[in-house]
Formats: C-alpha cells, structure tokens, sequence
C-alpha cells in the first residue's frame, strides 16, 4: 500500500503543476479572439485552422494542435493565447481540457492515498488478500 500512497501523492503533485502552468500562462499569454476557418488532415483527426489579429496589427494564421471529432467546427470564434512577442507561438485556449485532466489526476491521486490511509490505520476496513 505504500506504493500506492506514493503514487496517489505524484498524482495530486503533477494536478497541481498541471493547473499551475496553465493559469499562469492564462495570465501572462495575450488573449485574441480568433476564428475556425477551415479544417485540414484526414476525415478521423482534422486540426482547427485559425485566423486572428495579433497585438501588432498584424493577420495570422496558425493550425492548431487540437485536433479529432469534437475539434471546433469551422466559423466558431475561439481564444488564442500566446507568448508576449511570439504570435508564431499561437493556440487555441481550452480549459475545458485542461480542466478534466487536473480533476482527473487529483480525484486518482486522492482515491490512492484514500486507500492506503484506510489501510494502515484501519487494517481491518481494506481486504488485500495474502499472496
């Protein structure tokens, strides 16, 4: 079970790195609202294609990297975060993705270490059959 307890901590601990990265580049990024133009690549996996105005006046075009059935339909408007300075650097925001594997990650790790809690302080709660 300490095995567990382990990999239950590693898994709240990369959570919280996880929502960490992505807030703080939610605050520093610039934000522009872009537009789904066309799609590209196969039938099964087609990736966004964006058109945006970056902070220089400048149009821009980029292909996302998200990509697949539910990818965003062509004419939606959308966010794009990128880097100060860098627009070559452009993506599409999605927290919704980003969202689900920090829930995810922290619902596991508080499941695992849960578990090995109950186990060393309530032998008896947690059947582990002997070898």
């Amino acid at each position: 079970m300490p095995l567990g307890a382990i990999l239950g901590l590693t898994s709240i601990v990369l959570a919280v790195r996880h929502a960490a990265r992505h807030w703080r580049r939610y605050r520093q990024h610039v934000r522009r609202r872009g537009t789904v133009v066309e799609r590209t690549g196969s039938l099964e996996y087609r990736a966004p294609i964006v058109h945006f105005v970056d902070d220089q006046g400048r149009e821009r075009r980029f292909t996302s990297a998200y990509s697949g059935r539910g990818a965003v339909p062509v004419g939606s408007a959308v966010v794009v975060l990128y880097p100060p300075g860098r627009p070559e650097q452009a993506e599409i925001l999605d927290m919704g993705r980003q969202t689900t594997i920090v829930w995810v990650c922290l619902v596991f790790g508080l499941g695992l270490v849960g578990a090995a809690v109950a186990y060393y302080f309530f032998p008896g709660v947690l059947y582990i059959p002997e070898g």
